[in-house]
């Protein structure tokens, strides 16, 4: 579960370009977006995760940053599934104290990136820490 305000725009799946300049294999990549290469990741935060070498993106959620001064304005996030808009009222939501499973998280292909789970209609969700993501990212290309 995102904020609409850090979702720039969904869009269809295509097949990042090789990255050659780092040693992260949950960096699938760059690809273009309105003629901008951004980087790619595949990002895991909740416990129903695909098996290895399983997963099929459908998507890329283009985000944007919520930190200042990154050096990147925008970066993507590969999905298997296609997201939907909710609306959601403060009173319709509650959060959970129960955290992931990191050991059923294949750790070579994704980033292990810390969330909180809550609840919305009976559905859980979780709400990525997307500082964490960045600095990340940023760790990358310094």
């Amino acid at each position: 579960m995102l904020p609409n305000t850090s979702v720039a725009e969904i869009v269809t799946w295509q097949q990042p370009q090789p990255q050659h300049t780092t040693n992260s294999d949950w960096l699938l990549g760059f690809f273009e977006w309105r003629e901008q290469r951004l980087p790619l990741l595949s990002i895991h935060i909740a416990d129903q995760i695909p098996a290895e070498g399983q997963q099929t993106f459908s998507k890329i959620a283009v985000l944007n940053t919520v930190s200042e001064n990154l050096g990147f304005t925008y970066y993507g996030i590969a999905l298997c599934g296609i997201p939907k808009l909710v609306r959601v009222d403060r009173e319709e939501i509650s959060i959970c104290n129960v955290q992931p499973d990191p050991s059923i998280i294949p750790a070579a292909l994704t980033l292990r990136a810390p969330g909180t789970k809550v609840t919305l209609d009976g559905e859980e969700a979780w709400v990525p820490d997307l500082d964490y993501i960045e600095q990340q990212i940023t760790r990358l290309f310094r």
